[in-house]
């Protein structure tokens, strides 16, 4: 098949998690003899490129106008039209995009598929419209959550396959279209299954601390995490080898957690690094805490850094929601809390004294990683969905 991956994150953030996930889908299915045409935004005016990698997989970016932060999500003028000129010359037998409702996405698969007969696919990773984010948006952001709210599902009705990343996302497209459900893939075969020890020792990190992992913590997520903040100042009176690696872009955010929450003497946090370092930094950590409590973003999720704390071998303690509630039930990958202060408090206190077996914790996350959510296996069930809407 000629198969088209349309991006919506920009070509320069190779490490961020959006951008990764599509670049590798991409490089997977044209190893597994397809013809893929990747094409990202590029973050300048003057980035249009075509690459070619091999006969089976080329790299397009597109050019913009206007600033980042207008173009991010499929809202850039040029990125719709380089897009479009890319959906007529290359003539692909499936495009397949990401929040597919978005201006750069529909109207290049709208053009595809009607002077081309072209399958399109929307893959759906978060509920956008209203009682999503359309409902917390601030600023700038209000005007794009107005687009969401009256194109999302609207616009949907339009594309061939939708594939969501969760039940709840799929019990709401259900209304306008077949939905087929795939959770997030997990990277096995990139991050790399470090000594603890031994990437502590490269870090800097004690050996005979407790340390508890939180990944792509953003500001935007404070209201589900601040109980667990609280309840780390307070364990932190009791135990004085408890500490907290954080990776993320927000500088700004990380300091003014630790000011508001006396938390600067257990907080570790590197920055945004690269792929490699994520990799070491979740390494070094004993468990990882996703807070995650039960409204309907959070339902409607499946936060990608649970598939890499999965993959990582190391026990997760979350809140009963959504397919994480579904994947914990099922598999022994982890332990739910109630997302307040108290929750948080009492389950880590409980592995702090040795009443609960962090070995036990996680048991099947191995067998998870490689036979559930493996990107692997996400890819080829992809394909499936694509030769099956092809035979209907």
């Amino acid at each position: 098949m000629k198969i088209g991956i349309f991006s919506n994150y920009f070509e320069e953030y190779r490490d961020s998690c959006g951008y990764s996930i599509l670049y590798k889908m991409a490089r997977k299915m044209a190893n597994l003899g397809h013809r893929v045409c990747f094409v990202t935004p590029s973050n300048g005016c003057c980035g249009f490129k075509v690459m070619k990698a091999n006969q089976q997989f080329r790299f397009i970016t597109t050019p913009g106008i206007f600033p980042g932060r207008f173009r991010r999500g499929a809202f850039g003028l040029w990125d719709l039209v380089f897009k479009c000129a890319v959906a007529i010359q290359y003539q692909f037998d499936v495009i397949h995009v990401i929040n597919g409702h978005r201006p750069a996405n529909i109207v290049p698969c709208i053009i595809a598929k009607r002077f081309h007969g072209t399958m399109i696919v929307d893959e759906v990773w978060e509920w956008l419209g209203k009682g999503g984010y359309a409902d917390t948006a601030k600023g700038v952001e209000k005007l794009k959550s107005l687009y969401d709210v009256l194109t999302e599902g609207r616009f949907t009705r339009c594309y061939d396959k939708v594939i969501t990343i969760s039940t709840k996302l799929n019990e709401r497209f259900e209304k306008f279209t077949s939905a087929t459900v795939l959770p997030g893939g997990a990277d096995i075969e990139c991050l790399k299954d470090y000594s603890m020890y031994d990437v502590r020792d490269e870090l800097g990190v004690g050996r005979d601390l407790f340390v508890i992992g939180m990944s792509n913590v953003s500001p935007s997520d404070h209201e589900d995490n601040m109980s667990f903040f609280k309840a780390l100042k307070r364990l932190g009176g009791e135990y004085q080898k408890l500490k907290l690696i954080l990776t993320c872009p927000h500088r700004d955010y990380v300091e003014k957690i630790a000011r508001e929450y006396d938390l600067g003497a257990q907080i570790v946090y590197p920055g945004w690094v690269s792929f490699a370092d994520y990799n070491k930094y979740l390494s070094a950590c004993d468990i990882f805490v996703l807070p995650l409590p039960d409204r309907l973003i959070n339902q409607a999720r499946w936060p990608n850094k649970m598939s890499d704390y999965i993959s990582l071998n190391r026990p997760v303690i979350t809140n009963p929601t959504g397919d994480v509630k579904t994947f914990i039930e099922k598999y022994r990958i982890g332990l739910f809390c109630e997302a307040n202060q108290d929750g948080y408090y009492k389950s880590l206190k409980r592995i702090l004294d040795g009443a609960i077996d962090l070995a036990d914790l996680n048991r099947d996350s191995p067998w998870v990683a490689r036979n559930i959510l493996s990107f692997e296996r996400r890819v080829r069930d992809i394909l499936c969905v694509y030769a099956d809407k092809a035979k209907s």
